[in-house]
Parts: C-alpha cells; sequence; structure tokens
C-alpha cells in the first residue's frame, strides 16, 4: 500500500542547482548591505589616506580595517549573485557571515576609536572623518 502511494506522489524534486547571475540578490536587504558595507570600507580608506599621518600605525590599522571589509564583503557579493553558494553547500553560509560581520564591527569599532583619538590629538581632519565613517561602517556590520 505504501509503495502505491509513494508512485502516485512521484519523484520528490530538488531545486535546480546551476551557475547564473541572480540580479534579484542586489535588490535585497542583505545585497544592499553588502554594498553598503563596500561604499563604507572605500570611503574610510580615502579618509585614512588624506592625512597628513599616513605612515602612522593608526593609518595601518585603519586602511586594513576598511581593505579587510571591502575585498570580504565583495568577494561574499560576488558568489552571492552568481550563486556559487548553492554548490558549496557543505559551507554554513549562515555562521559563516556571522561570524564575519561580528569580527568587522569589533573592527569596525576600535577603528573608530583610534581614529577619534587621533582627531583629539590633532592629528588632521580626515581622521574625524574617518572616526565617523568607522562608527558608521559599524553600526552597517551591526
Amino acid at each position: 500500500m505504501s509503495s502505491v502511494a509513494a508512485a502516485a506522489a512521484g519523484p520528490s524534486v530538488s531545486p535546480e542547482r546551476k551557475i547564473y547571475v541572480n540580479s534579484g540578490y542586489l535588490r535585497s536587504l542583505h545585497g544592499m548591505l553588502k554594498v553598503a558595507h563596500m561604499v563604507l570600507s572605500i570611503v574610510l580608506f580615502i579618509c585614512t589616506m588624506m592625512s597628513l599621518y599616513v605612515h602612522h600605525d593608526s593609518s595601518n590599522y585603519m586602511a586594513f580595517v576598511a581593505m579587510a571589509g571591502f575585498w570580504t564583503s565583495g568577494i561574499l557579493l560576488f558568489l552571492y549573485v552568481i550563486n556559487v553558494v548553492t554548490f558549496l553547500t557543505m559551507v554554513p553560509w549562515v555562521k559563516v557571515e556571522f561570524g564575519y560581520t561580528c569580527l568587522m564591527c569589533v573592527f569596525s569599532f576600535i577603528a573608530g576609536c583610534v581614529a577619534a583619538s587621533g582627531a583629539s590629538y590633532g592629528y588632521d581632519p580626515p581622521y574625524g572623518a574617518a572616526a565617523f565613517f568607522a562608527f558608521v561602517l559599524m553600526v552597517v556590520y551591526g
């Protein structure tokens, strides 16, 4: 009797896995957040590089945070847009992104504190702008 019910239901249909450009992801909340991460990271990097103290350790840290955020968000955005994540099912994508965003949130907070400290010591105005954008980046990651 159960074989008759199974035959009547038909074979189970699995979702089709293929690589294609998922432009709808860019209009989703997650896609827009990744684009915002990339834009804010570039702005933070530009503010850091416009400082007169570009070779200072604090500028190096802020540039590291900005570029790490830009490239990692860019790679994740690319993987989601071309739908590669459906092939890599062994990777826990939700946990990976949660860990990445938590880590970058902490790094952005530290970069904002470093930039605010530099601005309070009177380094130059780009440090104040970098502090603002680092804290905005922290909020967007959070």
